[in-house]
């Protein structure tokens, strides 16, 4: 019996079995299990840059399949914190706040992430509406 030295994969299935959920999820349009199996692959991801992709995914999946813009937003500032340099999250990030005029929130959390995370090249986006 092969010893799983992190301990934890009963609780993460392997990538492939993501992969495959998530082409069932979208083959059979359960889109709400699909974003949530998304936000989930994000959060037992320990490489940042995946875990945003899939946060932008699920964002995605949220705005234009369930209409959410509210999860979607939530998502998109989840991947903003998760890796705070990518310019593709922070457009992404403006793009919705425009479209769904959400500026306002937008900046407060900006002006309250900027105490606990650092500086990045992608704040000058997220401070000017």
């Amino acid at each position: 019996m092969d010893a799983d030295p992190l301990g934890d994969s009963a609780a993460t299935p392997p990538v492939d079995t993501f992969r495959e959920l998530e082409r069932d999820c979208a083959r059979e349009e359960r889109w709400e299990d699909l974003a949530l199996l998304l936000v989930e692959r994000a959060g037992s991801n320990r490489d940042a840059t995946a875990g945003a992709r899939h946060l932008v995914r699920a964002a995605q999946v949220f705005e234009t399949k369930l209409g959410d813009a509210d999860r979607a937003f939530v998502a998109l500032l989840a991947a903003l914190k998760e890796l705070p340099s990518s310019d593709e999250v922070a457009r992404e990030l403006a793009r919705l706040a425009t479209v769904h005029d959400r500026w306002q929130e937008l900046l407060a959390d900006a002006r309250f992430s900027s105490a606990r995370w650092p500086p990045s090249p992608c704040a000058p986006i997220c401070w000017s509406p």
